[in-house]
């Protein structure tokens, strides 16, 4: 069965054919409305949210992830997202790859980028900024505070292993959950922009986010 079909039946299940058309429309339309966030300074080592059983381990490079982890992900991953593409794209741009476990098991996905000055974002970033992006829980762990406590482990692990002294998340307007989850990691909203996708390329038609000094 391929990727495109299994995702298609899952998605039947999940929202029935009337949702699963709004979905499809929301998820596929080229212009879209993110909105943006920032964690800067001393509150990027706060970790307010805990849980028992649950780690996070970067991995800069796709031989750098557990054979048995990797297996894990890509299994889990099937049916919800073409992971193994996402990969070589990510590392290919030198993204480091986070993984959220919860008792040992892969619970959830972010990426990362830092190091790299980028004009292409919804503001400049500077070489001691990052972005957090992709992020993605799988189902059966969600509800359970592990969003936000990924990100919290993110952040403190970019300001003291990399000095990062800014760190900015966006998703896009309609997603609540995620909206839910970057607030409660301790992120305040800078704004929101509106985005065209043409062919993999990104245009920012409307700009009104502004960085936040000393938050």
């Amino acid at each position: 069965m391929s990727f495109t079909v299994q995702k298609l039946q899952n998605g039947l299940v999940k929202y029935g054919a009337a949702g699963l058309v709004r979905q499809f429309f929301r998820h596929k339309s080229p212009v879209y409305t993110s909105y943006v966030f920032q964690k800067s300074g001393a509150s990027l080592i706060n970790n307010l949210h805990n849980l028992s059983g649950f780690t996070v381990e970067v991995y800069p490079d796709y031989i750098s992830i557990p054979s048995n982890y990797l297996y894990d992900l890509l299994v889990k991953s099937s049916g919800q997202m073409d992971f193994s593409s996402e990969m070589v794209r990510r590392f290919s741009k030198k993204c480091e790859l986070w993984l959220g476990y919860v008792d040992g098991n892969v619970a959830g996905i972010c990426w990362s980028k830092s190091r790299a000055r980028r004009y292409d974002y919804f503001i400049p970033l500077a070489e001691d900024e990052s972005v957090i992006t992709s992020c993605f829980v799988f189902p059966e762990n969600r509800g359970k505070g592990i969003f936000p406590c990924m990100l919290e482990s993110i952040c403190r692990n970019l300001s003291i292993d990399k000095n990062i002294r800014n760190v900015y998340i966006d998703c896009k307007s309609w997603n609540y959950q995620s909206v839910r989850g970057i607030e409660k990691a301790g992120f305040t909203f800078i704004g929101k922009s509106i985005r065209l996708i043409i062919r993999g390329r990104i245009f920012i038609l409307r700009n009104c986010c502004k960085k936040i000094a000393n938050i």
